[in-house]
């Protein structure tokens, strides 16, 4: 986390501010997790039932009364409950978000849900191969009952008074790269030549591709999904901060696969070229379309060109951040910005 407030700050008088906005609950041992949020700091108590609770603090300014009608945490509370109904394994949040002041004035806000038993499925990841890719089956399934759940509108941005995500289809392909402006993008270097035209005629594409918005998890990193580590079974799947309204299933599809094979690197670039070139099957990739009732045929044919434009839009704000701003030092950067650097060559040589 960027911190809101120092740690120690906010633990001497959390207690207060849950006593005051959870009365019922009656919070004791409230602790710091050992493991930090980069946007939220994340503390942990138990209720007087004995249930345990996972406190999330932010001060964003989308978290601030007075700044906006609406707020993350709001949607992250639709999203949960909207997906407990389908099925899922998800926290029950608390309805209610606290928003109170620091004590240096700045304007707060912290939302409460049920603490999920398991461990990171990325622990499983190397020890079990076996079971990994089950659990990619398992998690297939979950994400096809999420991406069948309708929303109004796109994007992240969220208004919670008529639960509406606030962008139109449009405005939610140009928000990838909103970080630079499409403008900057399109000025990129490795857009230079005939490129820079396949790219805004591929967008140009993608946008008069009718679509219906459905809900997307958007972040399914290794650590993003709990599991039993005696039956091996999906407990819990957790960080609903980036949700959003997209194109099913293309939209969760590109995430997955930018999370795993771009940031997460669980393939070698020959193995994600081939992929792009749509010459080679990824075994855990090929699990999840299991799970989700799709064949690797059927992925090919009717979604891998909306992936890869999506995955495009998704990328090159990337590079311009792991270029422009030197964030591609070390060697995890370097090779995420060579990935995506495979993904850009090929897809424009397979797209084109």
């Amino acid at each position: 986390m960027k911190p809101t407030a120092p740690l120690n700050d906010l633990r001497a008088y959390l207690p207060s501010i849950l006593a005051r906005h959870y009365p019922e609950l009656r919070a004791t041992d409230v602790s710091a997790m050992p493991s930090q949020g980069y946007l939220n700091a994340t503390f942990l108590f138990t209720s007087n039932s004995g249930q345990e609770w996972i406190v999330r603090v932010s001060q964003r300014a989308e978290h601030s009364e007075g700044v906006a009608d609406w707020s993350a945490y709001h949607k992250e509370i639709w999203a949960l409950s909207e997906a407990g109904k389908v099925g899922l394994p998800v926290a029950t949040p608390h309805p209610h978000v606290a928003y109170f002041a620091g004590r240096k004035d700045e304007q707060l806000a912290c939302m409460l849900q049920r603490k999920l038993a398991g461990v990171p499925a990325a622990a499983l990841q190397a020890a079990l191969p076996g079971v990994w890719l089950r659990l990619q089956r398992e998690l297939g399934s979950y994400l096809k009952s999420v991406n069948s759940i309708m929303t109004q509108g796109y994007g992240s941005g969220f208004d919670h008074v008529q639960n509406r995500f606030l962008q139109d289809w449009k405005g939610y392909l140009h928000a990838e790269g909103s970080r630079y402006g499409m403008e900057t993008i399109l000025a990129h270097p490795l857009l230079a030549g005939g490129r820079r035209e396949i790219f805004k005629a591929l967008c140009l594409q993608l946008e008069n591709k009718p679509s219906t918005a459905h809900l997307i998890h958007a972040d399914l990193n290794d650590t993003n999904v709990l599991v039993d580590a005696h039956t091996e079974q999906i407990t819990g799947i957790i960080d609903w901060e980036r949700c959003a309204g997209g194109m099913a299933p293309e939209s969760e599809l590109m995430q997955l696969i930018f999370e795993r094979l771009i940031l997460g690197h669980h393939y070698p670039q020959d193995s994600l070229a081939g992929f792009i070139s749509g010459e080679q099957r990824l075994p855990e990739l090929e699990s999840f379309l299991n799970g989700y009732e799709i064949t690797w045929e059927e992925y090919l044919l009717r979604h891998h060109r909306g992936v890869l434009i999506l995955l495009l839009l998704k990328t090159l704000p990337f590079l311009n951040w792991w270029f422009a701003e030197g964030q591609h030092s070390g060697t995890v950067w370097a090779e995420s910005a060579a990935c995506g650097e495979i993904v850009l060559n090929r897809s424009m040589e397979i797209l084109s």
